[in-house]
């Protein structure tokens, strides 16, 4: 009677043992989790510590904005259409050319071959009534000027108002309706794989590097050489040169110029490029700012790093950290692949002009490629990657003053067997500096 009593018994001592012992081994193994986590370690899964340093890392990485992915970059021919502008005529001078009073460069018709002027008749007749308005009111201000014995305070407000009424009638006056047509017609007859894209060509405004420049330049002395190598003296910095006065204003006239175009059917860009040196972003953000980037459904200016000036050597051309350029230019994003630092520039040698010429013609090609849909594209860039791409399109030489912008018609062909490269010249050594300035006398006025 015994013996299975004593047999229970056994039975619940070994079922109490095992509860025991799994206790100890789950509360063990607890501790060291416990231990491990707390230095940081992960032994099973992902801790909570690890999961936040993570989300942590991400959104560290998320601060700096890139474009979304771009379209492979196929090899394009890139030819400029004349026949729209001014400034395809060889008898536009660029040194006098006002971009302002010739509204932009646009021509009153248009000598373009595969375009029939029938199709663009000329403005719309309701202009041509407001005009005739204005003649008329302009006839009757002077029948009452005649008839009444105003002050010369009057006189004065009134040729202020008869200048203005002539600045805008001059706007109204610029074809852009039928330019627009133009390429509509263009694109709408192009075979297939092929585009007409038109590109506002904008140049920086005064930086200065552009100021010292010009006067190290001036005394003719040999110093120029050395303070292109240098961040900058104690008068001011030109590494990576910020505008000045002069060149905020030259963005600021730009900005007004366009808005004037804009009133009289100038095309708005649908696409922003900028080089990612800070003066061509400051550029471009004071030119369209309160135009178009202040609304929600206007694309992000894209800093292409390609479009940067002659890479070497000048420290004026040497960029920022992106970080840097997403502080100071928080609205605008990278393209694809923009480092943290800048990897193209050189201390000791500089771009040659014709590797220039790639490097802008590769930009191209991959904005074209990227914006296939867009035909209306703005690059704010520099004096000679400017230069780079006119050469690159077969346009004309043309320089442009600081703050100047030009629009260019092109014509693209996609994948079209590209050009192949034949040679690159060398690059230039950083020069031997025959004076140096901070060991002689000379003055730095």
């Amino acid at each position: 009677m015994s013996v299975p009593f004593l047999s229970s018994i056994r039975h619940r001592r070994i079922v109490a043992i095992m509860v025991l012992f799994s206790f100890l081994v789950f509360g063990l193994f607890a501790l060291m989790e416990s231990a491990t986590a707390g230095a940081g370690v992960v032994v099973s899964g992902k801790t909570k510590e690890a999961k936040e340093m993570k989300g942590v890392k991400v959104a560290k990485e998320a601060k700096v904005p890139e474009m979304k992915e771009a379209k492979e970059a196929k090899a394009v021919v890139k030819v400029n259409v004349p026949g729209f502008f001014m400034q395809d005529l060889e008898s536009t001078n660029s040194a006098t050319f006002d971009y302002v009073a010739s509204n932009f460069g646009l021509l009153d018709t248009f000598d373009v071959p595969s375009i029939d002027s029938r199709d663009l008749e000329k403005r719309d007749h309701d202009d041509d009534d407001d005009n005739d308005d204005d003649d008329d009111n302009d006839d009757d201000d002077d029948n009452d000027d005649n008839n009444d014995d105003k002050d010369e305070d009057d006189d004065d407000d009134k040729d202020k108002d008869d200048a203005d009424d002539e600045e805008e009638e001059s706007t109204k006056k610029a074809p852009w309706k039928e330019f627009k047509k133009a390429i509509k017609k263009l694109n709408k007859k192009a075979p297939k794989g092929t585009a007409y894209k038109v590109l506002y060509l904008a140049r920086h405004g005064q930086g200065y590097h552009n100021v010292a420049g010009n006067r190290f330049t001036a005394q003719n002395n040999g110093t120029h050489c050395y303070w292109s190598l240098q961040d900058g003296n104690e008068t001011s910095r030109w590494d990576d040169a910020e505008l000045t006065n002069i060149g905020i204003a030259e963005a600021q006239k730009a900005s007004i110029a366009f808005k004037d175009q804009i009133k009289a059917g100038f095309p708005i860009p649908e696409i922003y490029y900028s080089s990612p040196m800070s003066r061509a972003a400051s550029t471009l953000d004071i030119t369209w700012r309160d135009i178009i980037l202040n609304k929600d459904s206007t694309p992000a200016p894209i800093f292409k790093e390609k479009c940067r000036e002659t890479l070497g050597i000048h420290t004026c051309d040497r960029r920022n950290t992106k970080s840097y350029l997403h502080t100071k230019y928080p609205k605008f994003v990278f393209e694809n692949g923009f480092a943290e630092t800048d990897e193209l520039w050189d201390p000791v040698y500089r771009e040659p002009n014709d590797v220039r010429n790639i490097r802008l013609g590769k930009a191209l090609d991959e904005i074209f490629a990227e914006r296939r849909e867009e035909t209306f594209i703005s690059i704010t860039a520099h004096g000679g990657a400017i230069t780079s791409i006119l050469e690159v399109i077969g346009h004309r030489k043309f320089g442009l003053q600081t703050g100047g912008v030009i629009p260019v018609v092109v014509k693209v062909e996609y994948d079209a067997t590209p050009t192949p490269t034949t040679s690159l010249g060398p690059s230039g050594t950083a020069p031997a500096c025959a004076v140096d300035p901070t060991t002689t006398s000379l003055t730095l006025n």
